[in-house]
């Protein structure tokens, strides 16, 4: 008798084994493959979109009964000059001379408010 031809192998659902190891990302092709792709408690796994411009990670909890946390990034190319437009400004520094001026300026309004009181004084008198 021939076994062969009764045994039908079970139908499993595709999940893609493209593991690119040097990104350390597996390739799906959607969102929906990502979310369903079979990972063990306690590991995480992160994917790339081949179709659209996603990354997604998925981290299992140490329970079986722990739902999985799922995390969508979209990924936003940027050329040098956007990178240069969005550089941060330098600050300016002021020198010694800079902050000795601003302290003469200072004694000098000082000295001209304490010359309007003695006047305001006198005038009371």
């Amino acid at each position: 008798m021939d076994y062969q031809s009764y045994y039908q192998q079970p139908q499993t659902n595709y999940y893609p084994q493209q593991l690119n190891r040097s990104r350390g990302f597996i390739d799906v092709r959607n969102e929906q493959e990502a979310r369903n792709y079979p990972i063990a408690p306690g590991n995480g796994l992160r994917f790339h979109n081949i179709n659209e411009p996603y990354i997604y990670e998925k981290i299992m909890g140490f329970s079986q009964f722990e739902q999985p946390t799922f995390t969508k990034y979209r990924l936003v190319r940027e050329d040098e000059q956007s990178q240069q437009e969005q550089t941060i400004e330098q600050p300016t520094y002021a020198t010694l001379d800079d902050i000795s001026d601003l302290r003469n300026e200072i004694r000098n309004l000082q000295n001209r408010l304490n010359n309007m009181n003695r006047s305001d004084r006198y005038e009371k008198d």
